[in-house]
């Protein structure tokens, strides 16, 4: 798989998109796949005008795009009894610290589970 290398991740945001100066390569390091991976989800989130990862996550589901992101993707099941496919919380807490997201936590989780290419656990 392809992931976008950013070289200076600070300068993120300073436009709407992603605004970096380095080019597409293949990573091999999961660290690196996991930072292109969340770096990937907030810009579509920006793009899409998407404020909540909860929104992100639907969006993802209808629109069948949750193999873009194989490293940071889980099925997560609440305290509450509800499941369903989001991130990690590795990457849930990078996402609201880098895009400041409007997520109200009603639930806690429970557990996580892996989700490998073909949607099995």
């Amino acid at each position: 798989m392809i992931y976008y290398n950013c070289e200076t991740k600070n300068e993120l945001w300073e436009n709407d998109y992603l605004d970096c100066k380095s080019s597409y390569v293949e990573y091999v390091n999961s660290e690196e796949k996991f930072h292109a991976e969340v770096y990937e989800y907030v810009q579509l989130m920006k793009q899409e005008g998407i404020h909540t990862i909860v929104n992100m996550n639907k969006y993802l589901t209808r629109n069948n795009l949750w193999n873009r992101f194989p490293t940071i993707r889980r099925k997560n099941t609440y305290s509450n009894g509800f499941s369903a496919i989001g991130v990690d919380k590795k990457a849930y807490t990078a996402i609201a610290n880098l895009y400041k997201t409007k997520d109200e936590i009603k639930s806690s989780l429970i557990q996580q589970s892996r989700i490998d290419n073909n949607g099995l656990m």
